[in-house]
């Protein structure tokens, strides 16, 4: 009950963080303090929102906007801005979130480790991108989803989430 109760807290505070975050933030980059700015943004932004990740994808899909008019906006002065979307990194962020049970069925060809995403988002702010997919799967899958009609891409979002995300309180189901 106390945990139903605290998500949706913790969500809202999550959203807040990211919104009010990011200006304090460009403010530091603009006083000279960064030259690269890179956050990390997510592949979760880029497609629809499985069930329960109404806020974390909203808020992923905020940095991504948010970076592209920043990068426009601030070229001319030598600033390159990088909005990362990983995708399922190995990484603590599942065991901090508590959700490292529900990654079990997440295909293992979908992972990807945190060095070669932490090179790859170097090399993309260098060349001056502002939006950097990382992994050949993953941007295979923002692609399919950019084509997909609306209706077909929430069906199989709704479909297949429902394989490893939890809902309504109930645990995602594990892989035997």
């Amino acid at each position: 009950m106390f945990h139903q109760l605290l998500t949706p807290i913790a969500h809202s505070l999550f959203a807040s963080f990211i919104v009010a975050a990011l200006p304090i933030i460009l403010v530091l980059v603009l006083l000279g303090w960064a030259r690269r700015p890179a956050w990390q943004a997510s592949l979760a932004g880029l497609i629809p929102a499985p069930a329960g990740h109404t806020l974390y994808a909203a808020s992923k899909a905020y940095l991504i906007k948010f970076s592209q008019a920043l990068a426009l906006e601030n070229r001319r002065f030598g600033v390159n801005v990088l909005a990362v979307c990983p995708g399922f990194t190995y990484s603590e962020f599942h065991d901090v979130t508590g959700t490292r049970g529900q990654m079990k069925g997440i295909p293992s060809w979908l992972w990807m480790a945190a060095q070669p995403v932490v090179r790859d988002a170097l090399d993309a702010v260098d060349r001056g991108d502002i939006v950097r997919v990382s992994g050949r799967a993953n941007r295979m899958i923002k692609r399919l989803f950019a084509w997909l009609p609306d209706r077909l891409a929430l069906r199989l979002i709704d479909q297949r989430g429902k394989d490893f995300r939890a809902t309504d309180g109930q645990a995602a189901p594990t892989p035997d």
